[in-house]
């Protein structure tokens, strides 16, 4: 069995067979292994057990160099919670230790994957989620400093409806590989209303994710593929 593979057994038993405390987890080391090498934490008593907990989303944050120094970030459905209206998905992210250091509250998880924005040694979590209402979403992303989780881009900063995209700066007088990725968000009514997009450009300063401006996103578009045209003619 590949290690990549031991350690997400090793993190679905976990999962499943950890004892969760009003809204945390918790599972020592001993009893991880012991529940993992078991013969009866076969991948499918794993899945129902996922299943069972309400478990919508599993994610190993590598923050540092090894799985030890890993972040786990788990997402859980329920039906009622006192720090939500109705119906909702919990994410808790967990230290190395096992100790909850980061939650958030929503109403449906979109995406979450993992970035190098920064162009440092360290890689940041960014989440899609809906906290609410229809057809608007948000984009955040988180980064881990001194044990803690520091939000890059929250707020209203974050909404969008038509796309999201974390990509590197490849204009003139930037080195992509050193400059940090800037964040890119389009809104409008719909992508069925003939109404304008307009996208949003977020880039990193001074510890977090400012706006630097925006533009239509039709123009950019038409100007693509104009350039696409060009070329066919070469």
């Amino acid at each position: 069995m590949s290690r990549s593979t031991s350690y997400l057994l090793i993190a679905f038993a976990a999962l499943c067979g950890g004892i969760f405390i009003g809204s945390y987890f918790r599972m020592s080391g001993s009893e991880m292994s012991a529940k993992a090498e078991s013969p009866k934490a076969t991948y499918s008593e794993l899945a129902q057990r996922l299943r069972q907990e309400k478990v919508e989303a599993f994610y190993k944050w590598n923050v540092g160099g090894t799985d030890d120094e890993a972040l786990l970030c788990v997402v859980r459905a329920f039906d009622k919670d006192p720090n939500w209206e109705g119906q909702g998905m919990k994410l808790t992210i967990f230290n190395p230790s096992g100790k909850p250091i980061y939650e958030d509250y929503f109403e449906s998880l979109m995406r979450m994957y993992e970035t190098t924005a920064l162009r440092d040694l360290s890689s940041q979590l960014v989440l899609e989620v809906v906290y609410g209402g229809t057809g608007t979403y948000h984009l955040r992303m988180l980064d881990y400093r001194n044990g803690k989780i520091v939000k890059l881009l929250d707020g209203e900063d974050g909404l969008f409806n038509a796309n999201a995209e974390v990509r590197p700066q490849f204009r003139s007088g930037t080195f992509p590989a050193k400059e940090p990725f800037q964040i890119m968000l389009t809104e409008g009514v719909g992508l069925a209303s003939p109404a304008p997009k307009d996208t949003r450009v977020y880039r990193y300063k001074n510890g977090a994710y400012q706006f630097a401006g925006g533009f239509p996103q039709q123009k950019l578009d038409d100007y693509m593929e104009k350039l696409l045209k060009e070329s066919q003619r070469r």
